[in-house]
């Protein structure tokens, strides 16, 4: 090699490619995103207390929701909804027992004053 130059020992880097992580993604269309190996086991999940063309509607129907940046969001958002539905947010249980003691305490009452 002559004096002056000098030869180059790497390759040149290549600027990196930001791809995203395939969860912080949202599929191009609802017809994609249903066939989602994430949203098929979400249906799946869900299916034996929902119909599979509903839980369908629902998940298509929040996808088209621009606030909804991913699939993730998607699907947690619809989770959200149907254990409201379903009853499996623990709420309605928790108000019941709330409404339980004061009837309790008034038939109570109404029967020491013999009301009741």
């Amino acid at each position: 090699m002559p004096a002056g130059q000098t030869r180059q020992l790497e390759a040149p880097e290549e600027p990196a490619q930001t791809q995203k992580a395939p969860e912080s993604q949202k599929s191009s269309d609802a017809s994609s995103f249903l066939q989602t190996p994430e949203t098929r086991k979400f249906v799946a999940n869900w299916g034996p207390k929902f119909t599979k063309r509903g839980l369908n509607d629902l998940l298509s129907e929040l996808h088209s929701n621009e606030a909804l940046t991913t699939d993730k969001a998607v699907l947690n958002t619809a989770q959200r909804i149907l254990m409201k539905l379903g009853n499996e947010d623990g709420l309605q249980s928790f108000l019941s027992k709330l409404k339980a003691k004061p009837e309790g305490i008034i038939k109570t009452i109404g029967k020491l004053f013999g009301g009741g």
